[in-house]
This record gives C-alpha cells, sequence and structure tokens, in this order.
C-alpha cells in the first residue's frame, strides 16, 4: 500500500459529501465541481501571520497577505486570489519538496510538511516570487485566474503543444493538490506566459441506476482525434464551464441524436 496520508482533495471531498444525504444527477455535479481549495484554508493562516510578523516585510506585500486572509478559498475564473495563491504554493512547494524526507512522507500530510518546512520568512519570499511571477508575465500580479489558466487542443498529438498567440478558453478548476475536487493539472511551455492544462480529469460522468438508466458525461476536447472533425472540440467549452451532456444508452435516444448511420459493408 502507498504510505501516502489523505490529502486535501479526499479531504473536500469528504466535507463536500457530508452536506446532503441524496443526490440526483444535477446535484451530483454541482458537488463534484465544488470550487472550495481546503488546501488554503490550513495555508494561507499561516502566510498571513508570516507577513504580519516577520520584520521589513513591505506594506504592498502584507495588503496581498491580508486579501488571501480574507478570501473565501473559492477557485473560479474570476478569482485574482486563485492566480496569486496557486503560484504561490508552487514557490512554496520549490522551497520545500528537497527537504522532504522519507519519514516525512509516511507521516506527515502535505500541508504539515509545507508549514513545518518553511520558515515564516521563506513564506514571505515565495508570496513575493508568486507575485512578481505573475507580473513579469502579465504586466500586473492583479489578474485573474482565468487569464492565467487555459484550455487549449491545437493537435492529436498525445504530448501537446501550446500557443499563447492562439485561442485558449479560461478554466476555474486548478491542480489537485489544493483540494479542488474537479482536477485540471496546468503548467506553462516553453515560449508561453499562459498555463496550459496536460493532466486531470479527462472523462468524468454520473450516472443513476433507476427502473432507467439516466447519465450525464463530459470529455476534455471531444471525441475525435482529428483536428479536421467537428468533434475534436466540441465539448471544450463545456468541460471548462463544467456542464455535462446526456448520455444516450437506449435505442431510440441513439436514433434520435444520430449524425450519420453505418450498415455493414458500407465505405
Amino acid at each position: 500500500m502507498a504510505p501516502d496520508l489523505e490529502n486535501a482533495r479526499g479531504k473536500q471531498a469528504a466535507a463536500t459529501l457530508q452536506k446532503r444525504n441524496s443526490y440526483n444527477l444535477d446535484s451530483l455535479i454541482a458537488a463534484a465541481n465544488d470550487p472550495h481549495l481546503q488546501m488554503f484554508d490550513v495555508l494561507i493562516p499561516a502566510l498571513a501571520e508570516a507577513a504580519y510578523n516577520t520584520p521589513n516585510v513591505s506594506k504592498d506585500t502584507r495588503s496581498v497577505a491580508k486579501m488571501l486572509e480574507l478570501w473565501d478559498k473559492n477557485r473560479g475564473i474570476n478569482s485574482i486570489p486563485t492566480a496569486v495563491a496557486v503560484t504561490w504554493g508552487e514557490e512554496l512547494i520549490a522551497i520545500a519538496r528537497p527537504r522532504l524526507t522519507h519519514q516525512q512522507l509516511s507521516t506527515m500530510t502535505m500541508e504539515e510538511w509545507l508549514l513545518t518546512t518553511t520558515t515564516a520568512a521563506e513564506k514571505v519570499q515565495a508570496l513575493d516570487s508568486a507575485l512578481a511571477d505573475l507580473s513579469a508575465r502579465f504586466g500586473n500580479w492583479q489578474t485573474p485566474w482565468g487569464v492565467v489558466n487555459r484550455y487549449q487542443r491545437l493537435t492529436g498529438d498525445i504530448v501537446g503543444r501550446f500557443d499563447d498567440t492562439r485561442p485558449s478558453i479560461p478554466v476555474g478548476m486548478t491542480p489537485s493538490v489544493w483540494g479542488s475536487l474537479a482536477a485540471y493539472g496546468s503548467r506553462q511551455y516553453e515560449g508561453t506566459q499562459k498555463r496550459y492544462g496536460y493532466r486531470g480529469n479527462s472523462f468524468v460522468a454520473v450516472v443513476s441506476f433507476g427502473e432507467k438508466l439516466k447519465a450525464r458525461a463530459i470529455v476534455s476536447g471531444g471525441q475525435s482525434g482529428d483536428p479536421r472533425s467537428p468533434h475534436f472540440t466540441d465539448q471544450a467549452k463545456d468541460f471548462c464551464a463544467n456542464q455535462f451532456r446526456d448520455v444516450y444508452f437506449y435505442r431510440t435516444e441513439v436514433e434520435a441524436a444520430a449524425e450519420k448511420r453505418y450498415n455493414p459493408g458500407e465505405k
């Protein structure tokens, strides 16, 4: 068995699912896309305390720490705190990761080792680095998460290629490490300032097993791997907006939605 302890995503799932005793398709989709980032409930108070109590911290840095402290910790495409918090968290991980021991890996949660293996000054340093990074890439650290975090599918290649000058879609989801149930791992690529998704939930479905089977689902992009196909990215906007399509199980449903019919032997 893996030695990993419960992570922020698991804790967020438990907290979300305890809010209801029963679910239908709509409420289950809503639960699966709960925007709360549980990890920052733990990390941000430590950052705020460090910013207030560490000597020689600038007034602007303390102001940003206060903004994060007052933030509801919910992700979203229009959220400036999400962009700052995720960028800060990744800077903090970069500081703490080289110090992670095998014993810590098996006995401490990620938030525990991030808090205990970095000093107050380093937590503030990571925030300053995050603000400088966002300012360098976007001209201003006050940049909404949806401007930073994008979806783009240009080719059918397994390893995607990304281009800031080509169309892309804003994404409110974050990597699961921060507690996001709808997981969307993204990063910068060579030649890009924006982040583009490369891992996470590529297919999601909810199913109701009643007298008649009902289900909704979504994929990241589309069913086709051919950029010339109308189904190459026809689900992308709905995927990014956490909107699901109906799944057709029964013959009448399939025939009603069919775009093309095929008989064996036809070319």
